[in-house]
């Protein structure tokens, strides 16, 4: 034995970060064992065999289960490798647009927050908003409540699919803001858009809210008050001159999520200028 080519156990398990105890245990399960064991009784593990671990430690942290990294090893070979490799790069890059996505809605979800933090409440300003698609539900005009849920449902179930933002949403046009302050044109639901997003499903009833000079106001208080929020922007438009447009969005920004009541709910409502 060439003893520069070998380590002890102890050895091997510094080299490779991790313990004695984990060697021990993937001898004993057959998955991985010393290349040679001395008349002492002393494990020995080849240099050669510092590839092998590195497989199964990666493969470990992508989570497959040690019986089915056992089994590749059993029965290795360069086709099962390349099988293997191609499937868990398939596997790692789903996990990778995951990530993103996860990635992409806290950060959304932090500077949503941290802008109702920031802002006084019934305050209304004016903001550069960049144009947004949306997943619109059918129009609620003129629904009987089985069809109203019908679409709800829906509007929820599409939204699975593309993954989107679980807070509600809703689009009023201008006749309807002195109504019940709980009646939608639309409700809509904001998809949570990567870098990798693939192309809009066609199938789905998608829309756009529009780039533009937006008026803004975050009104806290629960559904009931939100009318007064509306009468506000538009009176802010009449004083300063402005032509708003037909459509109104409106979409919680501080919700159960962050509050128990839905007293301490933030809405933020925004009208494009024209």
């Amino acid at each position: 034995m060439n003893h520069n080519l070998y380590f002890t156990t102890g050895e091997f398990a510094r080299l490779c970060h991790v313990t004695k105890h984990t060697l021990f245990h993937y001898d004993d399960i057959g998955i991985f064992s010393p290349e040679y064991v001395g008349e002492n009784g002393y494990r020995y593990y080849s240099i050669y065999q510092l590839d092998v671990f590195k497989i199964i430690t990666e493969l470990r942290a992508l989570g497959m289960p040690l019986k089915d990294i056992k089994n590749y090893l059993q029965e290795r070979s360069p086709q099962n490798l390349f099988r293997l490799l191609s499937d868990e790069n398939k596997k790692l890059d789903e996990t990778l647009r995951r990530l993103r996505r996860a990635r992409c809605f806290l950060e959304e979800k932090y500077l949503e927050t941290k802008e109702a933090m920031d802002t006084a409440n019934d305050t209304v300003f004016c903001q550069r908003l960049p144009a947004s698609p949306i997943l619109i539900s059918l129009p609620f005009n003129n629904m009987n409540e089985a069809e109203y849920v019908d679409a709800f449902t829906k509007l929820i179930g599409d939204s699975l699919d593309v993954y989107c933002h679980s807070t509600y949403c809703g689009i009023k046009t201008r006749d309807m803001i002195d109504k019940d302050p709980e009646d939608y044109a639309y409700y809509y639901m904001k998809p949570v858009l990567t870098e990798d997003s693939t192309v809009q499903d066609p199938n789905l009833s998608w829309s756009e809210r529009p780039e533009g000079n937006y008026l803004v106001i975050l009104h806290k208080g629960d559904y009931s008050s939100l009318n007064t929020a509306y009468a506000s922007l538009v009176h802010y438009g009449d004083v300063h001159g402005l032509l708003l447009d037909e459509y109104f969005y409106e979409e919680e920004v501080i919700d159960h999520m962050a509050v128990k009541e839905y007293s301490e709910h933030v809405t933020k409502i925004m009208v494009r200028i024209l």
